[in-house]
């Protein structure tokens, strides 16, 4: 088995880097976000995002790369690891849209934008690192797609 990982602060376009390389690998995604959708923010949703990703012969995690989880997924196997980031003010932006729209994580909490502007990057040393302020140029996208296939 083996993992791309994504991780980077909530707002930094990891969901559409995962969509797009789902789509362009033929590999499945899972994310965290998902998963506590399902089962809330303990250690249930923790533990189904395990078996999801133990259950697939090589898969795409989305996650903020913050919690100690999010490390034991990867513990063993072959992983990509590649930073999504963004400006604040573009993250900002995009939480306040998610508001906006009723995005089911921010439901209900009217600290969203200002609780989750204060997580920054994950304290980790990516292999890749990409910036989605703007659409992400196809050089970047071609050199995501090299480092993904070489993965064994």
């Amino acid at each position: 088995m083996s993992i791309i990982r994504l991780v980077g602060a909530p707002a930094t376009g990891k969901s559409y880097v995962a969509a797009r390389l789902e789509t362009e690998l033929a590999i499945p995604s899972f994310g965290i976000d998902q998963e506590r959708l399902r089962y809330g923010w303990g250690d249930r949703a923790w533990v189904s995002l395990r078996e999801k990703v133990a259950a697939a012969r090589k898969c795409i995690v989305e996650t903020s790369g913050h919690s100690r989880n999010d490390r034991v997924l990867c513990l063993g196997h072959p992983t990509l690891t590649i930073l999504c980031t963004a400006s604040r003010s573009i993250r900002a932006k995009r939480l306040r849209e998610r508001v906006e729209v009723g995005y089911y994580l921010a439901a209900g909490q009217d600290d969203y934008v200002e609780r989750l502007m204060k997580l920054g990057s994950p304290a980790l040393k990516p292999h890749l690192v990409v910036n989605t302020d703007h659409d992400i140029g196809l050089d970047i996208w071609q050199r995501m797609l090299d480092h993904c296939r070489s993965l064994k």
